[in-house]
């Protein structure tokens, strides 16, 4: 990992630490009501505040395309949404958001970049392969 990398990883961190000490995402905020399959009370699940839940996925998309350049970056980053989130159900509504806030910026830079073109090439490319053999070719 280079220097600007480590350097841009613990600006990030810290940006991210101070966000949350003034914004804290409280997993367990809301809690609703769930019924079996006869209608009868069955527990509580629990959700944050789905605005605040969206806005600090969208942060950590951005998060996410600065840092995450090796399989070690992308598995710390794994490992940070499902520490926030605290449930394996919240953090798949968290990827989803990630990746919703990431679409804008990623169309953005593609379309600066003149590579939407490219991009559709590599897409209808990916369509055509056979990934079952991917693991042996790696």
């Amino acid at each position: 990992m280079t220097d600007n990398l480590i350097a841009a990883r613990l600006r990030i961190a810290a940006a991210r630490e101070e966000y949350l000490a003034e914004h804290p995402l409280d997993p367990h905020e809301n809690a609703l009501l769930g019924h079996d399959l006869d209608g009868m009370p069955a527990g509580f699940l629990t959700m944050p505040n789905l605005g605040d839940m969206q806005i600090v996925a969208a942060k950590l998309g951005t998060e996410y395309l600065a840092i995450c350049h090796d399989e070690d970056s992308v598995e710390e980053w794994i490992n940070l949404v499902l520490k926030l989130a605290q449930s394996p159900e919240l953090a798949g509504i968290m990827f989803a958001n990630v990746l919703r806030g990431m679409n804008l910026l990623i169309g953005s830079i593609l379309e600066r970049a003149g590579l939407t073109d490219a991009m559709t090439g590599i897409a209808v490319e990916g369509w055509t392969k056979d990934f079952s053999d991917f693991k042996e070719q790696s």
